[in-house]
């Protein structure tokens, strides 16, 4: 007959510290995850800061097309004063509640800046165009180098260039908080702020 081993049966001493164990195992996995969750926010904002058109870059001419589907190469050079790149989409809710604001900026500033307006899809533009009624040309489908030299991916996008092609500031989004600021002090203007709308 063999021997029965003995069974051991956890003293009261030790089922306490079970949870003891178990929280401190919680504790160190959580600071450790937190701290990869760091690093990977941190890796994140690295690669939107590389893939943002920065101030100082040379750009090439713009290559479109007009309103009409003509095709057209849009050179800074071609005006005495700075030009700001307005880049939208017709279907974009974010640039219908942003249309009061560069419009605005548009009528205090045509004197000292030359606009553009260019979509990126020429698809119910004409439209749009007479829905709100921009004062400055709009143009469509700009080509593929285009896209790539000013790093176009959201709408809106606002690029101010100078005469010579260089990016002077640019700006990716709608003009509320923190851009609203920026783009007021730059240019000396007080916004009318974003439109409401259920588009």
């Amino acid at each position: 007959m063999r021997n029965k081993l003995p069974i051991y049966l956890p003293s009261h001493y030790s089922l306490r510290l079970i949870p003891l164990i178990l929280l401190t195992l919680s504790i160190i996995l959580n600071i450790t995850l937190s701290s990869k969750i760091e690093r990977l926010h941190s890796v994140i904002s690295s690669l939107k800061n590389e893939s943002r058109l920065k101030v100082n870059t040379v750009v090439p001419p713009i290559i479109a097309e007009d309103i009409d589907g003509h095709p057209v190469l849009i050179s800074y050079g071609d005006f005495s004063v700075p030009t700001i790149l307005y880049v939208f989409s017709p279907s974009c809710p974010w640039c219908r509640r942003n249309v009061k604001n560069i419009k605005y900026i548009a009528s205090q500033l045509h004197e000292q800046y030359h606009f553009v307006g260019l979509s990126l899809s020429k698809n119910d533009l004409k439209s749009y165009a007479k829905e709100f009624q921009y004062t400055f040309p709009l143009y469509c489908e700009p080509s593929g180098e285009t896209k790539l030299a000013f790093k176009i991916g959201g709408t809106p996008q606002t690029v101010v260039i100078s005469a010579q092609g260089i990016v002077l500031r640019n700006w990716l989004g709608a003009y509320d908080g923190s851009i609203r600021k920026e783009i007021e002090a730059y240019f000396g203007v007080q916004l009318p702020g974003l439109q409401n709308g259920s588009w």
